[in-house]
């Protein structure tokens, strides 16, 4: 017996009963499979010409810059402070007295004096607490003005001065014990310092400053300036060696300020002394220094030495070379044709303790 499926039997039920197709219709089916399909090919065509219109028109991606390696920050050193030098403070020397010879040799104050000298007032006279401030403020004015071996007419700067004073066997404290100079040398010096532009230390500094404010610059002024140390500057500066010091220079300020004691010692030694007289000094002269070529310095610094020089350490009868009987002659001979003056009363005072 052939078996009925149950699920067959039901589906059977339910089903509706369906008309066969006409030929019409199937033809008119398949025309709309063909439309169908053409609809969506189209449609794959444009969506397929959108996407790929989207895709070509967008805003393109920048490509990526190389990455900016920055260099390493150094930091900045703090910035260094230049030193600026102070200015340069000018000492202005005291103002100037008046006193004799006495006075000036008792002075034993520790800093610089100023003093127009009594008997003649012509004579500035400079009291330094030491040598070595006096050869700060004066030894370039004396290698200018007198010392051998240079020009009068070239003024040394820092490196030819320090080279000076070694040729010379010195120090810048005994280049010179003492100065002396006349107010026209002085202004000559200090042309020539203007012309090469020789700067000046603060001691010569201070020194031309005094010598300005005191009258020496002026063109027409006959005046001189003498230094001399204190006691204890060095074994040679004693009370006896600055008592000769003293004479010494100021003998030097009287003759180059007064035209008759100047006349008087320029005809003595070209006239008076013999040329041997002349040979010696000359020859002693040049041995401390001096230029032996300067007949005015020649005449100036015999009748220093010769009159005015009381302590036997700074001149006698053989250092100059002359026998002690000659040199007596002459200090004789000297003093009796003396112009009458303070200096001829000071000598004829001082004479019998002449070194010899």
């Amino acid at each position: 017996m052939q078996e009925i499926d149950p699920d067959a039997t039901i589906a059977g039920r339910h089903r509706s009963p369906v008309a066969q197709p006409t030929p019409q219709a199937a033809v008119a089916r398949g025309s709309s499979k063909v439309l169908i399909g053409v609809a969506a090919a189209l449609a794959v065509v444009v969506v397929g010409g959108v996407g790929f219109f989207l895709q070509t028109s967008r805003t393109p991606v920048p490509v990526p810059a190389e990455p900016v390696v920055k260099e390493p920050v150094v930091p900045m050193a703090p910035p260094v402070a230049v030193p600026v030098a102070p200015p340069v403070v000018v000492p202005v020397l005291p103002p100037a007295t008046s006193r004799g010879e006495s006075d000036i040799l008792a002075e034993k104050v520790d800093s610089i004096t100023v003093t127009w000298f009594v008997p003649n007032p012509d004579i500035l006279v400079i009291d330094f607490p030491n040598l070595t401030l006096q050869g700060q403020s004066f030894n370039r004015m004396a290698a200018f003005i007198e010392k051998r071996d240079l020009t009068r007419e070239h003024v040394l700067n820092d490196g030819e001065l320090a080279d000076a004073i070694r040729s010379d066997n010195s120090t810048v404290e005994t280049y010179y014990y003492g100065h002396d100079y006349r107010a026209a040398d002085i202004r000559h010096f200090y042309a020539a310092v203007d012309a090469q532009h020789i700067p000046l230390s603060v001691p010569e500094q201070a020194l031309r400053a005094l010598l300005t404010r005191e009258g020496f610059l002026a063109p027409d002024a006959n005046k001189a300036v003498i230094s001399i140390p204190r006691v204890g500057s060095d074994p040679f500066v004693d009370a006896s060696g600055r008592q000769s010091l003293l004479r010494h220079e100021l003998s030097h300020g009287e003759y180059f300020t007064n035209p008759a004691y100047a006349a008087y010692v320029k005809s003595f030694w070209s006239s008076r002394m013999t040329e041997a007289d002349r040979k010696s000094f000359r020859g002693f002269l040049e041995r401390q220094g001096y230029d032996p070529a300067n007949e005015d310095l020649m005449a100036n610094e015999m009748q220093a030495h010769l009159m005015n020089t009381t302590d036997r350490r700074y001149f006698n009868a053989p250092a100059c070379g002359l026998p002690v009987a000659r040199l007596n002659s002459l200090r004789s001979e000297f003093l009796a044709g003396m112009p009458h003056g303070w200096l001829r009363n000071a000598i004829a005072e001082s004479k019998p303790k002449l070194p010899v």
